[in-house]
């Protein structure tokens, strides 16, 4: 199955933990405002990823997610940095 989606803005990114290693279940980080440049880009791609990325690590190995259903899941979670609201 293909998900064809157009976007307008940023398209999604997976949360890893490490270059090329995803966390299970896959989660997928929907940034809601457009990366307009580097500053952006450094606050999406990188700590953000990661910090989620773990995030959803930490629940699996304390049960919160239990680990038997992490390859049926799929997490969307939309992001925002505060900082880029001041302003708008």
């Amino acid at each position: 199955m293909h998900l064809l989606i157009k976007w307008k803005s940023t398209p999604p990114l997976f949360a890893v933990i490490a270059p090329n290693l995803v966390c299970k279940p896959i989660t997928m980080l929907v940034p809601k405002v457009s990366i307009r440049g580097m500053e952006d880009a450094a606050r999406n791609f990188g700590p953000a990823q990661k910090s989620v990325a773990m995030a959803v690590a930490d629940c699996v190995e304390d049960g919160t997610i239990p680990r038997e259903n992490v390859e049926d899941l799929c997490i969307n979670m939309w992001s925002f940095h505060p900082s880029r609201c001041i302003g708008l």
